[in-house]
């Protein structure tokens, strides 16, 4: 009994801890916002560029075209976000109070996600799937998202989907992930041949397209 009372206590510090340094990022990040707001041109999205839980600098270009497209539906979905310490849009969600749906196909992780504060401070759905062309329309129905959303972020088997002028761009990080989700470590030709047939939406064509239709198979 005494040890798992010192586990508890352990985990609710540990909670604590890390409630107290969420706190602090978004407070760090504010002065970076007011940045945004205020009307300075950049010349380029990387001018824009910060990071508070984003793997990169896409928690600033997020609020920068949130300021240049308002308004905006506050709400947003995003696939593949792991345990959610990590991600593209827990900054909407503690820092602007967006609605959010967060899907990945590891249970361990959605059930660490529904355990953690913020599912119970904050409107986040958080759900367990494999995510495919032909259930995707029916996991959002499910979780009461339809219609526009803010922002659609999309991360599944290390293969982030962007809108850039090319459909696919070679990575140095090796976060690719087989069927069953653990890591290949795939590099250059055998990382693309990976998704070659994955169907991707062209805009030049205004069709979809598999992606290895739309550029030649990297070295």
């Amino acid at each position: 009994m005494l040890r798992f009372t010192k586990s508890s206590r352990l985990r609710r510090e540990l909670s604590a801890l890390r409630s107290d340094m969420d706190t602090i990022k978004v407070l760090a990040a504010q002065p970076l916002i007011q940045t945004i707001r205020s009307g300075k041109s950049f010349s380029s999205l990387h001018e824009a560029e910060f990071k508070v839980f984003s793997q990169f600098g896409d928690d600033g270009i997020i609020q920068y075209l949130m300021h240049r497209l308002a308004p905006l539906p506050d709400s947003f979905v995003e696939f593949g976000v792991g345990n959610y310490r990590e991600s593209n849009t827990r900054f909407l969600l503690l820092n602007n109070n967006w609605r959010g749906l967060v899907l990945d196909g590891h249970a361990g992780s959605i059930k660490q996600i529904q355990q953690d504060e913020i599912y119970w401070r904050h409107t986040l759905t958080a759900r367990s799937a494999w995510i495919t062309r032909d259930n995707v329309n029916d996991l959002l129905r499910e979780a009461e998202f339809s219609g526009e959303i803010g922002l659609l972020s999309i991360d599944i088997d290390g293969f982030p989907v962007r809108t850039v002028k090319e459909a696919f761009v070679d990575a140095r990080f090796r976060d690719s992930r087989d069927k069953r989700g653990k890591l290949s470590h795939l590099t250059g030709a055998r990382r693309f041949q990976a998704i070659a047939d994955l169907e991707v939406y062209d805009l030049r064509q205004n069709k979809i397209a598999p992606l290895k239709s739309l550029r030649a198979t990297p070295s």
